[in-house]
């Protein structure tokens, strides 16, 4: 697989040979290559949405971008109007919190950050926490009998 040089074979090569499927050692050679996995976004994303109305601004904004894209379908000043307040929100929620939007790091956050708040309001809706910043933690004694 690798030489004993330390160098990886071409990438078509180690494909073809494995199947079209990287193994573990090739997937640490080509490192660089390999993209970070969706819970690695999402716990970035997490990490620089903390503040609580940033948090709020996004639970509120984000669907809101998404109503305004509809919108534009059916009543297009409507629909740029809904667009623009959510992301004005968005951008307001940064300001609080002090920082840039997510989506200057690479674009993949335009998919992360709904996906974020879809989790964020599945939790607060069911009162289940995945965990992270400003999740509520069980109490040890809880368990206790």
């Amino acid at each position: 697989m690798i030489d004993w040089a330390g160098r990886a074979p071409p990438l078509r090569d180690a494909l073809s040979a494995r199947g079209g499927v990287l193994a573990p050692q090739l997937r640490r050679a080509y490192n660089g290559l390999t993209m970070p996995s969706i819970e690695r976004h999402m716990e970035q994303y997490q990490h620089e949405h903390t503040h609580p109305a940033n948090r709020a601004l996004h639970a509120a904004g984000i669907p809101l971008i998404f109503a305004g894209m509809i919108l534009l379908f059916v009543t297009w000043p409507w629909g740029l109007g809904v667009f623009f307040a959510g992301w004005a929100m968005l951008f307001l929620g940064h300001k609080v919190e002090g920082n840039k939007p997510a989506f200057f790091q690479g674009p993949v956050y335009f998919l992360v950050g709904p996906l974020w708040v879809a989790r964020e309001l599945k939790e607060w809706f069911t009162g289940h926490s995945k965990g992270g910043a400003g999740a509520s933690k069980p109490s040890p004694k809880a368990d206790l009998r």
